[in-house]
């Protein structure tokens, strides 16, 4: 006789074609901010140099991890025509007046070139494996394509190695970039990408940046947003209700604007911290059927994707509450449960939307 008891495997949620159609929007919206406004006229004046035929120079935009640098260059391209339906023998497009690239961490000597050709759809199959032949194809490409401006996005991937002769051999790559061709080039990456040109460590190391150093003709950086400045409070609330109404018919349900200090502290004024720590609210909001967002999931979305040793700006779980006051009573240890979620606490009736 068989006495054991089977147990049905507990189904796993699925989110609706909607609901996943409204998380992929709240991740890709773009929020045409002040910052982004600001960067992409920056960028329509780098561009009017080019366009002008002016001698080839070299530009920066810097900033740390999610502040909508990427987001301000793909606003810049889609308001320019990528092609004007004309390619050539091979069906290639013909004319791109702005091209982009990224550079991926451990980029060899002819990886830029390599990444230039292949984004112009170009075969390798005709190109010799010599690096003369590479950065002869690269040229030709950029000019047989008529690109007017190079986007070099992660580019601290290309000027920073752990060798001297990394860091010289990827200077004279840019270097050779400006003078062999008529485009303009924007550098894009964090904070780090400053020193370049800067003329900082050995004489080898300097010598090549004093060229660069001649070449750089502007930056643009690019902050966090700051919750003592007023306009940029102002504007993170803004954008914090753009996105609500992106997910949800009824956003006044959620009024997540109401928590805008809360955020602030949460995502120290980073846009892209926002992005995932709604989408993590919302989906938890989408698991128990709501269309709108509590204090609760905004709490435990920060556990689970921003925590860390900081204090929880939206409070302490309920589960964890209990836990600290039945501690409290028999004088227990509470250095690991405060440690995780600080000691910034609500009462249960905040946890209600």
């Amino acid at each position: 006789m068989n006495n054991t008891i089977s147990v049905a495997p507990k189904k796993r949620f699925q989110y609706s074609p909607e609901q996943l159609r409204r998380i992929e929007m709240l991740k890709t919206k773009t929020v045409m901010t002040r910052y982004v406004t600001e960067g992409r006229d920056w960028l329509y004046e780098v561009y009017a140099n080019a366009k002008l035929g002016r001698e080839a120079e070299l530009y920066r935009i810097i900033g740390p991890a999610g502040v909508s640098k990427s987001t301000t260059i793909a606003k810049f391209i889609s308001e320019n025509p990528r092609f004007e339906d004309r390619f050539d023998e091979n069906n290639r497009i013909l004319n791109v007046p702005v091209l982009k690239i990224e550079v991926p961490p451990g980029v060899g000597k002819n990886g830029l070139y390599v990444e230039i050709l292949s984004q112009l759809g170009w075969s390798f199959a005709q190109i010799p494996r010599s690096g003369d032949a590479i950065r002869g194809a690269a040229r030709k490409a950029l000019k047989i394509h008529r690109v007017k401006m190079l986007v070099i996005d992660e580019a601290q991937n290309l000027v920073f190695s752990r060798t001297e002769k990394a860091i010289i051999t990827a200077h004279e790559v840019l270097r050779a970039l400006i003078n062999e061709n008529s485009c303009q080039i924007v550098l894009v990456g964090v904070e780090e990408l400053a020193s370049v040109a800067n003329c900082d460590g050995s004489k080898a190391v300097q010598a090549v940046e004093r060229q660069l150093e001649r070449r750089l003709m502007g930056t643009l950086y690019m902050h966090p947003y700051h919750a003592n400045n007023g306009a940029d409070f102002q504007e993170f609330s803004k954008i914090i209700k753009a996105l609500e109404r992106v997910v949800f018919d009824q956003p006044e349900l959620s009024n997540l604007s109401q928590y805008t200090e809360e955020f602030f502290e949460a995502t120290n004024g980073i846009l892209a911290d926002l992005v995932k720590l709604l989408t993590i609210a919302v989906k938890l909001a989408f698991k128990e059927g709501r269309e709108y967002v509590t204090k609760n999931d905004l709490l435990y979305a920060y556990a689970e994707r921003l925590g860390g040793n900081k204090a929880n700006p939206f409070g302490v779980p309920a589960y964890a509450a209990k836990i600290i006051n039945s501690s409290r009573n028999s004088h227990d240890d509470l250095s690991d449960l405060t440690s995780l979620w600080g000691e910034k606490r609500v009462p249960s009736s905040d946890f209600s939307k």
